[in-house]
């Protein structure tokens, strides 16, 4: 099912096409089709991560984009997803699934990556980013093993180099993400700042 959802979000021609099946009919927007996904356990985590995915690729845009990170920002808040979160076996899975969709909001925006950078995509993407660390550190303050989970995710985005065109976004990010930064962040801040100023001149 997830194969074909995924399709879906590929191929836009594809619902239209389906119309005129006999054996396939499909007539949902990216987002509803992504609430069906996450409502089915199983292939919860790889439908949010596919979403993105497409997202970044210019797949989906436009409020379609937006309805879907909704989406996942819904499901990742939910009173029935922190219910599932009791036993440390359950944490930990939905630590690493966070912590997953975290550093993929992030890696579009690092001049490491050999994609182009889709700005407007990915900043659509990037708005989950502060609601993933925020939910990153709530978790690990309900379990008694040690871990940096956001600070894990924290130290990969403020190490790597950024692309310019992504700077003003990447700024506010890292305004929202102030009470969570470490000293040694803010210095890195500092060198994002100072390198992306030459580069413009």
């Amino acid at each position: 099912m997830l194969n074909l959802i995924t399709q879906c979000w590929k191929d836009t021609d594809l619902v239209a096409k389906s119309r005129q099946s006999s054996s396939i009919v499909i007539d949902a927007s990216a987002s509803e089709l992504l609430r069906i996904a996450i409502s089915i356990e199983i292939i919860a985590q790889r439908a949010m991560k596919a979403v993105i995915e497409c997202i970044q690729a210019k797949q989906i845009n436009g409020r379609s984009a937006i309805y879907c990170i909704s989406e996942i920002r819904i499901a990742l808040f939910s009173r029935e997803s922190y219910e599932k979160f009791i036993e440390p076996d359950s944490l930990m899975d939905a630590i690493d699934n966070i912590r997953t969709l975290a550093e993929l909001c992030i890696t579009p925006f690092f001049t490491a990556n050999k994609k182009p950078l889709q700005l407007q995509e990915a900043s659509v993407c990037l708005d989950l980013f502060p609601a993933a660390i925020n939910l990153l550190s709530s978790l690990r303050k309900r379990i008694k093993r040690c871990g940096r989970y956001e600070i894990d995710v924290l130290d990969t985005f403020l190490s790597n180099k950024w692309h310019p065109t992504g700077f003003l976004p990447l700024c506010s990010i890292v305004c929202e993400l102030f009470t969570h930064l470490q000293t040694r962040h803010l210095q890195e801040f500092k060198v994002r700042l100072i390198g992306t100023v030459h580069q413009f001149h």
